[in-house]
């Protein structure tokens, strides 16, 4: 069966949830939706049914679950990209280390980021919170620098479509669409957001 659903959502469970919420959330929808417990909504209850087994089948395994993962609508962006220019090489951000980085970063910004320059504060904002989605943990901090820096440099894409997968990461799906509707305003052909809002729209929308 081909997904058209995203999983997570299906077993309304967040991405960064363990093995055992996964088996747990399946147990539960496998009940809620089987066809012999809904009769008056037979045809209806045997089309959820699909996708939450369809949905388990490919999170319950960790190789499968890691390359749905990996998949690039569902990557977070790296790049310092600057309005009207092109997008700067990627930051190679590794997880050791994080809070030295996140110590530079601020650093850095009270050092150079002047206030009368909100767009070079706009990257600071980004590259900190680029930095804290090294850990999982540092989800919230991270969708705050994001959020910042999309305040400062409304035009920022980026910025924008990292606030969006900031909420998917943490299962607040409905906030994740309205941040990747944000993106399709600067630019409609963001394939990812486009893609990403299609997967997580409710199957009744």
């Amino acid at each position: 069966m081909v997904l058209t659903k995203d999983s997570y959502r299906v077993l309304g469970v967040a991405p960064t949830c363990t093995p055992a919420e996964i088996h747990a959330a399946y147990r539960t929808l496998s009940k809620k939706w089987h066809p012999d417990l809904n009769p008056e909504q037979r045809d209806y209850a045997h089309g959820r049914m699909q996708e939450v087994v369809a949905a388990y089948s490919l999170l319950k395994s960790p190789e499968s679950r890691k390359d749905y993962d990996d998949q690039p609508r569902y990557r977070y962006r790296r790049t310092l990209q600057e309005r009207g220019k092109k997008p700067r090489p990627k930051l190679k951000i590794k997880v050791p280390g994080v809070l030295e980085r996140l110590t530079r970063f601020l650093n850095r910004a009270k050092a150079k980021a002047a206030p009368s320059d909100p767009v070079k504060i706009s990257q600071e904002h980004f590259a900190m919170g680029v930095a804290m989605m090294a850990t999982a943990t540092f989800a919230s901090g991270a969708r705050r620098e994001f959020e910042l820096s999309a305040e400062l440099d409304p035009g920022y894409v980026d910025a924008h479509f990292n606030v969006g997968i900031c909420c998917y990461r943490m299962g607040h799906y409905d906030e994740c669409i309205n941040a990747l509707q944000r993106v399709l305003k600067l630019d409609g052909t963001d394939n990812a957001a486009l893609q990403l809002i299609k997967l997580l729209r409710d199957r009744d929308e």
